[in-house]
């Protein structure tokens, strides 16, 4: 008995190995299935609640899985997301939508409990991808502004002067349903596009203004989507009590995250190289209005939000991952977003089949001492 407790007590001073785990799996969506339950057992043991916050794609399937799984206590999770794409439900786009077909209609979490964005702030998405398609349609752009052009030159003159050009900018926008720019700006893109330095522009130049114009309006109203979308979400989750989501140095800690990994490195809507990796603020939702993978209006949790999760699991399998799973573990791959997410621990659990670990064996001895590598 003494013997065992000097072990014991040897084992809490032993360095603890925080070298992320990498499992290759010959069922990945079993041992997905099997570490969340785990992870809910242990919560709901532990404070009667369960946390999750998980991504979309394949994942929502492995969860769907468990639907049958006896003991879930299904009453106790409460289920967020990572990201999410700025669109209604309904769309094919949306993580909810996906997750609701896939896992949430298969299981009795009640609906108080599952935190989705709130769609009715994604309803100018419509007009919003009208605006979008219409800025990238040369043709249609044209007609529409030659069209008005033509309507608002009463006189004939073949041009139009500045007070003409800002009324007829703004019921242009307005029939698009986008917001207009400040006039500022407006006579800002007269002055450039006037060639003739009058003050009036003939057809040719107000093609070029309606564009400059269009794209600032996409821009603006791209920005304000996801910015309300994600103050909405922090806000609702803010409210959440802390036996649900406890809290630690401002930040949220999600009993588990369930991640996806890119073929680039991404992880939530943390993209290489994008600002928002870096984003040091005390916020837990960020908005991203200019996802390099489309669409471009998301909202992502942060990397602070990320790493004070509990623990984080990222799953990933097939050929397509085979690079990144490589690269990742790489001596240079520690500043890819999937490599920096690691949980409040440090030590993440990478799932992957055997197609998606089939490069680690190319790295180097010095690389390959960066992780801890099972077979299930």
């Amino acid at each position: 008995e003494a013997a065992a407790r000097e072990k014991a007590a040897a084992a809490k001073k032993a360095p603890q190995d925080l070298r992320p785990v990498i499992e290759v799996c010959k069922d990945p969506s079993q041992r997905t299935a099997a570490l969340v339950a785990e992870a809910a057992r242990e919560a709901i043991a532990s404070r009667g609640a369960f946390s999750i916050a998980i991504a979309g794609g394949s994942l929502v399937k492995m969860l769907g899985a468990m639907a049958r799984t006896p003991g879930m206590q299904w009453d106790k999770w409460h289920v967020a997301w990572v990201d999410e794409r700025c669109v209604p439900h309904a769309d094919p786009e949306s993580n909810y939508g996906g997750a609701e077909k896939e896992w949430l209609s298969k299981v009795q979490i009640p609906p108080s409990q599952i935190y989705a964005i709130d769609e009715r702030l994604c309803v100018s998405s419509s007009s919003l991808m009208s605006a979008k398609k219409m800025l990238f349609d040369n043709a249609a752009r044209h007609k529409m502004s030659d069209a008005e052009f033509a309507a608002a030159d009463g006189d004939g003159s073949g041009s139009l002067d500045l007070h003409k050009v800002e009324a007829l900018m703004a019921k242009m926008c307005k029939s698009m349903n986008v917001k207009m720019p400040k006039a500022s700006r407006v006579a800002e893109l007269v002055k450039l596009c006037d060639k003739s330095s009058s003050g009036k522009l003939k057809i040719a130049e107000f093609r070029n203004v309606f564009k400059v114009i269009l794209k600032s309006c996409v821009l603006e109203a791209s920005k304000d989507m996801s910015e309300s979308v994600a103050a909405e979400y922090e806000q609702r989750l803010r409210r959440l009590p802390v036996g649900v989501l406890p809290r630690s140095k401002s930040m949220p800690v999600f009993d588990l995250l369930l991640l996806g990994f890119g073929p680039d490195g991404h992880v939530c809507s943390l993209f290489p190289g994008h600002p928002l990796v870096k984003d040091t603020s005390d916020s837990w939702i960020l908005p991203i209005w200019d996802s390099p993978k489309p669409p471009p209006e998301r909202v992502t949790l942060s990397m602070r939000a990320v790493n004070s999760a509990s623990k984080v699991v990222l799953v990933g399998t097939g050929d397509s991952k085979k690079e990144i799973v490589r690269d990742a573990f790489q001596l240079s791959g520690e500043g890819l977003p999937c490599r920096q997410a690691v949980g409040a621990g440090g030590c993440p659990t990478w799932v992957v089949d055997a197609e998606a670990a089939s490069l680690l064996s190319s790295l180097s001895k010095a690389a390959g001492t960066k992780y801890r590598l099972q077979e299930l």
